[in-house]
């Protein structure tokens, strides 16, 4: 009789137990997504903070810049000192990046200074984003792109046309007109994949206005090629800009190959800008493209935005 007691105490016992394990796992797992949860929770919050921090600087930036006083190197404006964020007092519009803060910084670049994807012609495209002694390359981006833009479907030597894409598989369809629509089609074509977009983002872009501002533009083989003129000679005009600029416009313009309707010294007032925000383990960057104008009644217009 005692030895059925001791059983029916240990199985209670044992039962007790387990109901005891049971409920502590239970307390562990939902602590444990509590844990996640609350983490969730934190990384949404700061995702959503650097994106309203982000949108908030470029309000101020809208702001700045169109009451900034403007040279032809760089905008200056002491008026936004008691701003939420504080911008610089000047910024060089060479694409340079600044920090604002331990956790913002903000890039601004005049596309005066960059290429029209839509108008710069192919064999420059290729050269500007191929490498010194990138010959074969240079020869694909150009082929391909001319591919792309003309109406036939006849391939050109380094190119491709309708066939060529379909043999790879890739649901891309060749456009045949010369508009080029954004920056981004160009990695859809033949052989551009092998370039760095982000070397196609610091050179070309897709917007207003069509001339390139010389006295930004750094790249010497470039300019030398379109201007019709040894390197070199290009070499000595970028130090002449830098010590007597109006001595390098009088130069650069008397040259055969300048002509007013590609070509200025002057802001386009059109702005590529990025900011880029972190809180905690979460970053935003916004990149968009500005249109300015002074003394408008609709002094900017946003061309493109993006928020990651």
């Amino acid at each position: 009789m005692n030895k059925t007691i001791l059983h029916k105490k240990a199985f209670a016992f044992s039962i007790t137990m387990w109901i005891i394990a049971s409920l502590l796992f239970a307390t562990v797992v939902i602590l444990r997504f509590a844990k996640d949860e609350v983490k969730l929770s934190s990384g949404l919050n700061d995702k959503l903070t650097t994106q309203l921090m982000a949108e908030s600087l470029l309000e101020s930036l809208k702001f700045y810049v169109v009451t900034g006083d403007y040279t032809s190197t760089s905008l200056k404006n002491n008026l936004l000192s008691k701003s939420i964020y504080s911008l610089p007092s000047e910024i060089i519009v060479d694409g340079r990046e600044y920090n604002l803060s331990q956790q913002m910084s903000i890039s601004l670049q005049d596309t005066s200074g960059m290429l029209h994807v839509m108008h710069t012609p192919s064999s420059i495209v290729a050269q500007v984003l191929s490498p010194e002694e990138g010959y074969d390359l240079q020869g694909i981006l150009k082929d391909s792109l001319d591919d792309w833009r003309d109406e036939d479907n006849v391939a050109r030597v380094n190119g491709a046309e309708q066939n060529a894409y379909q043999a790879l598989d890739k649901k891309n369809k060749v456009r045949n007109t010369k508009a080029i629509q954004d920056i981004h089609e160009l990695k859809l074509i033949h052989g551009f994949d092998q370039v760095d977009f982000k070397h196609i983002e610091s050179n070309f872009y897709y917007g207003r206005g069509t001339s390139a501002n010389l006295m930004l533009v750094k790249n010497a083989d470039y300019l030398a090629f379109i201007l019709g003129v040894d390197k070199n000679f290009i070499e000595k005009m970028f130090e002449l800009r830098e010590s007597e600029p109006m001595k390098f416009r009088k130069n650069i313009g008397a040259l055969p190959n300048y002509n007013d309707d590609y070509f200025s010294f002057g802001l386009s007032k059109q702005f590529k800008v990025k900011i880029k925000v972190q809180e905690g383990n979460s970053q935003s960057i916004l990149k968009v493209m500005i249109s300015f104008k002074k003394l408008n009644s609709r002094p900017y217009m946003t061309l493109s935005y993006t928020l990651q």
